[in-house]
């Protein structure tokens, strides 16, 4: 675990730890001869709406629950406050992020904006589910999601499964109506593989049609996968954006950290 390979750095049984655990880095005693360090790594906390079914398949309930997320908490209680928001669905370091004021950013917290659209989604008391995996920082961010909705006045219910029970759940199209993960990205044009084979509707590589059947989005997606010129793949990435963003199909909201430890004299 985190603690014994922080004691096998302290005790020289290991020069580097690679992942290490952010509150183990920040406790080493750098005075002594070690140093870490805290960059972004390649994955965000992300919320996966099922969009066909249930609550979450009416558009003013979702924008209810992005409304009355606090990215912040989820910063602080995940990173220290290490860490930053991510309005899209990728990491910025990564080929297909688009640059920031050409795409509509995801709704912004405000409690009074959930509210109003708790009422226009009509919520009469249903429960809101929400699926983790068990053991992953998505389990934390998830508790605090739980948190909000229960603020906001919604029912709303956290169950954490393994691995192979959540993915056969998310399958079934029913008994869940939203999906927290750290979703790792890959550097990989985002546009031409990732977003294309997780959200396109009709060609969902994991067999889970949760996304919403939107002609207008799986039209972008097609029209990326013939881009050879990034800059243009960038550009209708952005216009992606703007639909997930804006419909609020999927919710990304912080950006994961990458930890490491070390004797000083590493380089």
């Amino acid at each position: 675990d985190a603690n014994t390979q922080m004691l096998a750095l302290e005790n020289n049984e290991v020069d580097v730890l690679i992942n290490a655990g952010l509150d183990q880095v920040l406790k080493l005693d750098t005075s002594k001869g070690f140093k870490y360090d805290i960059t972004q790594g390649a994955g965000f906390i992300d919320v996966k709406f099922n969009c066909n079914n249930g609550l979450t398949k009416n558009e003013a309930f979702r924008k209810a629950v992005a409304s009355a997320i606090n990215r912040e908490d989820i910063n602080i209680a995940l990173y220290e406050g290490y860490s930053e928001e991510t309005p899209v669905y990728g990491c910025p370091f990564f080929s297909g992020y688009p640059e920031k004021g050409t795409f509509t950013e995801p709704y912004p917290f405000d409690t009074e904006a959930a509210k109003k659209y708790l009422e226009e989604s009509g919520y009469n008391g249903e429960e809101f589910i929400i699926i983790v995996q068990q053991g992953t920082k998505a389990e934390a961010a998830a508790v605090i999601i739980q948190g909000a909705m229960i603020n906001l006045g919604v029912t709303c219910t956290v169950k954490t499964l393994d691995g192979a029970s959540k993915n056969a759940l998310r399958k079934a199209l029913d008994g869940w109506n939203a999906e927290v993960v750290v979703q790792t990205a890959n550097a990989m044009d985002l546009i031409a593989s990732r977003l294309y084979n997780s959200y396109r509707y009709n060609a969902a590589i994991n067999g889970t049609l949760c996304m919403a059947d939107d002609p207008e989005l799986d039209d972008l997606y097609d029209e990326a996968m013939d881009m050879l010129d990034t800059d243009e793949r960038d550009a209708v990435f952005g216009k992606i954006q703007d639909i997930l963003n804006g419909k609020v199909y999927d919710l990304p909201l912080v950006i994961d950290l990458n930890c490491s430890a070390s004797h000083d004299w590493v380089e």
